[in-house]
């Protein structure tokens, strides 16, 4: 019945048409004519005060209405909590084209940050999706790694994140790019809080002002802004149990005054966890299979802090400074045994591997913004921004021991391994740019960039001899790599009352050589981007968007690295890899900014993979995972988004993202088809809780060597505020309710591998928040950085 109901109305808004629309524009200021984000926007029918149209403003403060209603006299009024309300009595003679509206801020008194449950909202505009997290139940107690995750279409796996299927997605907070990849990246991520976020963008492809680095999109964290006078903070505890205890402490103040603004913040976590290994390989080229279980459990300590200071000199010039410092320290415990069958070259039938790993990552950045306005609007300005990040410490140990027994259980050999690792790096990278109007309904921006990196990875390896470890200098290595990226961009936008189009055009040059090695030929890349809406009236919005983007190889995958991770598997770059170039079509379409679907094609003819191998290594079959390119790519992609009310304490988000992909290797040609379900219910229960089950579902997909396992994903939440204004709440989940048993395999010419990792319990976690604060809100400017592109790849 709710479907039918939904089928009817989908007709009824697809075929509803406005022949006496009128749209009004504008803009949104506050008294530092910044702009003012999220400010409602009603116009209502006088004299009776009946509805004709409503909006909200975007993230530049403007704003369009469009009115349907066949009279002439209108009132429109705009409101924004800590702002007075403006109202403005509109005829058929007034002006479309609206002055700049300036709101005057209110003193409230803020006590307490109110978290109140509620679905986050979520508008499509110009080619990305916008998901307000600030004063919803996934505002608290979330690392952005577990907040992807409950994201329609994001998924955040141990490694990387896709949007729709497509990995590869670059993260900008704010404007700064988070230049980690892999596994370095997740940890970084889950050492950002939920709690400091105001919004996420989600983009498919992103236009020349951003980098051209991310084949798979980019995810856009906005970060809350800084108060204006006064104060406020949250304190926050998280508990967490799997299969052992774990905590994960928050701490946020912000503070500002008159021309003066900081916001600093902690978060922390101490964690044990523990997967079960299943490994199934085989030699297909020497005929040996491998056949390996085990558990790997891991205890992850890590810290993060961040300050950020605001000043403005005056209504022109503003100044910000912004310090960054992240450990992450791990410790693993592998212990796993692999039976060996079929072709044995040293009569060793199996092999116990007690594996103790070591890791400890150091990391600090500096960004340096300044931004000169050169009218009282801020519409025309010139920004400069410099950014240095410097991991000065990234070692890992690996203590190796390996058991190995014949077929009658007799130990034929036993050995002791260190492999001692380190990845430091540097970035340095500097960027201006001028921003400035053609008028009310047009804009330009362009800018400069100049970036350089400076990649370090060394290798050494020790055995254990007569109880004296002994280096074996011809399987270590020293790669130094350094890569110069200098990139320019111009971006033209221009609005009218149904339309708008945003174009532009990005060129980035980029020399990258590895010390003592034959240096890669530079290159230059142009990367054109378009969008453009078209919104007939105000229920309806179609979109069409071509975007061209780089997929660059990560710094320590382009080394010629090689090295064991364990007695029959080797690690190997790949320094011959060449970066990917994707090519983006999109048509989005929408209705009262709710409801959407949107399909998408994409297509690449050097795609990256990984690849295995194997190789006879003193008599020993050894497998080698490596990577490769020059796979040709298509996708096909469609993704259907439908919010509802099912009943007045019921609310519901449905979506679906189907996918149709094609490969072209040396070996094979061939599609396959994979879809990913998302529904998300929210529930409004008596005694004042709130709550929310997540679930989602990802099919089986292959890729041009690699098939991926199905995956089901169930998570419930209950959130309840205490105290007066709600000053203390309490979240309890209960996460990964159902069982999985995912995993992977890759298969080529000459081995085929295996691999699952999984939980077996869920993972239960209880989350208790204080806020406080008092003052009233600003909207200050964020710290924007320019290393984006670079520290992306260097993991």
């Amino acid at each position: 019945m709710i479907m039918k109901k939904l089928f009817y109305f989908v007709i009824f808004a697809f075929n509803s048409g406005y022949l006496c629309a009128q749209n009004f524009t504008g803009k949104v200021l506050d008294e530092n004519m910044q702009p003012v984000v999220f400010a409602n926007i009603i116009v209502l029918v006088l004299p009776d005060s009946a509805f004709a149209g409503g909006t909200t403003s975007a993230e530049t403060g403007d704003f369009t209405v469009t009115v349907n209603k066949p009279v002439t006299d209108y009132l429109l009024t705009v409101s924004c909590l800590g702002y007075e309300s403006f109202s403005l009595a509109l005829n058929e003679n007034s002006r479309r084209n609206l002055e700049d509206i300036i709101l005057k801020t209110v003193a409230i008194q803020m006590q307490s940050v109110s978290v109140v449950a509620r679905l986050p909202q979520i508008r499509f505009e110009k080619g990305k999706h916008i998901v307000n997290i600030e004063n919803s139940m996934a505002a608290m107690g979330n690392t952005m790694e577990s907040l992807f995750n409950q994201l329609p279409g994001v998924w955040a796996s141990s490694n990387e994140i896709s949007i729709n299927g497509k990995s590869g997605v670059a993260v900008y907070i704010n404007d700064r790019q988070v230049n980690l990849q892999g596994e370095a990246l997740m940890k970084y991520l889950q050492n950002l809080r939920s709690e400091d976020v105001s919004k996420l963008e989600i983009m498919q492809s992103a236009s020349a002002e951003y980098s051209a680095e991310g084949s798979g999109g980019v995810i856009r964290i906005i970060t809350k802004r800084i108060i204006d006078e006064g104060y406020r903070g949250a304190i926050s505890a998280t508990t967490l149990y799997q299969n052992y205890p774990g905590v994960m402490p928050y701490f946020g103040f912000q503070y500002g005054k008159d021309k003066f603004g900081a916001q600093f913040s902690f978060s922390g976590e101490k964690s044990k966890w523990l997967s079960y290994l299943e490994d199934n390989s085989q030699d297909l080229t020497n005929g040996t299979n491998y056949n390996e279980t085990g558990t790997d459990t891991i205890s992850d300590f890590n810290y993060s802090s961040s300050l950020t200071l605001n000043y403005d000199f005056d209504r022109y010039n503003k100044l910000i400074v912004n310090a960054n410092y992240l450990y992450w320290g791990k410790d693993e415990h592998i212990n796993q045994l692999t039976e060996i069958s079929g072709n044995l070259q040293d009569n060793i039938t199996s092999t116990h591997n007690d594996h103790k790993a070591e890791q400890d990552m150091y990391n600090y950045s500096f960004t340096v913004n300044y931004s000169l306005l050169l009218d009282t609007v801020g519409r025309n300005k010139i920004s400069l921004l410099a950014d240095y990040v410097n991991q000065y410490k990234y070692n890992t140990k690996d203590y190796l021991h390996y058991l190995n027994k014949s077929n009658d259980g007799t130990s034929v050999s036993d050995e002791y391994l260190l492999n001692d690792q380190n990845k430091p790096y540097q970035i340095y990278s500097a960027e201006v740019r001028y921003r400035y109007d053609f008028g009310k309904a047009s804009s330009g921006l362009t800018g400069l960039k100049y970036g350089y990196s400076s990649v370090g990875n060394d290798f050494y390896n020790y055995e254990n001899v007569s109880g004296a470890w002994t280096l074996h200098p011809e399987i270590g290595y020293n790669y130094q790599y350094t890569e110069q990226i200098v990139s320019g961009f111009y971006q033209y936008e221009l609005t009218k009352e149904k339309w708008s189009i945003v174009a532009g055009l990005r060129g980035e040059y980029t020399d990258g050589k590895v010390k003592d090695m034959a240096d890669n030929p530079a290159r230059f890349d142009l990367f054109p981007s378009i969008y453009y809406d078209y919104k007939p009236n105000e229920h309806h919005n179609l979109g069409f968007s071509y975007t061209r983007r780089i997929r660059r190889i990560s710094y320590f995958t382009l080394l010629p690295q090689r090295f064991y991770s364990s007695r029959y598997t080797m690690i190997m770059g790949n320094p011959e890899l060449k970066p990917d170039i994707l090519n983006n079509l999109g048509l989005n379409y929408s209705i009262n900014d709710k409801y959407s679907l949107s399909l998408s094609y994409s297509w690449s003819t050097n795609a990256l993979s990984r690849y295995n191998k194997t190789e006879l290594i003193d008599g020993r079959s050894i497998l080698v995972s490596t990577y490769t390119d020059g796979i040709k790519s298509q996708n096909f992609n469609a993704n259907i988004y439908i919010p509802f009310n099912l009943t007045a304490w019921w609310s519901c988000t449905a979506q679906a993202s189907l996918n149709l992909d094609t490969y072209k290797t040396p070996e094979n040609k061939f599609g396959n088809f994979n879809y990913d379900l998302y529904t998300q219910h929210d529930f409004n229960l008596p005694f004042s809780i709130k709550g929310q089950v997540l679930y989602r579902y990802y099919s089986k997909s292959k890729s041009a060597y690699s098939i991926s396992y199905p995956y089901n994903l169930l998570n419930i939440y209950l959130q309840k505020a205490f105290l007066k204004n709600k000053k203390l709440n309490v979240k309890l989940e209960a996460n990964r309710l159902i069982f999985n048993k995912s995993g992977e395999e890759t298969t080529t010419t000459q081995a085929f591998m295996q691999y699952y990792m999984y939980g077996k319990n869920p993972l239960f976690r209880l989350t208790v928040t204080y806020s406080f604060g008092k003052g009233k809100a600003k909207q200050m400017q964020r710290a924007q950085n320019s290393n984006e592109q670079e520290k992306n790849r260097t993991y």
